[in-house]
């Protein structure tokens, strides 16, 4: 009784241990880049665009502002296609492409 009883704490150490260096290596490594990360996802919410699908068509507008920058009818839409860019792969993320009946691009 008495061996497994060390065995279990010796094991509860190292997973004691085992958590403290992932807790160190996301404080050294996650804190420093945070702010990074935020700035980066808060312009893309001021400076990017949003897509608005309505029951007549899909709209583009200006996260600021709410301007209008494109509006594509749901008539003209052929096909949605989607197409994968060189780092969103890892993530399976996409851009989602709308075309026309000839195959170009509208949004």
């Amino acid at each position: 009784m008495e061996h497994s009883n060390y065995v279990r704490s010796a094991a509860s150490f190292l997973c004691v241990q085992h958590l403290g260096m992932h807790v160190f290596r996301n404080a050294l490594f996650g804190l420093p880049l945070a702010p990074i990360g935020a700035a980066l996802y808060l312009a893309n919410k001021v400076v990017g665009n949003r897509y608005i699908l309505t029951n007549r068509g899909v709209e583009i507008r200006k996260s600021i502002g709410n301007k209008l920058e494109k509006r594509v009818e749901l008539a003209d839409i052929a096909d949605v296609t989607t197409k994968v860019v060189s780092g969103q792969e890892f993530h399976h993320a996409a851009d989602v492409q709308l075309r026309d009946a000839k195959g170009t691009v509208l949004a």
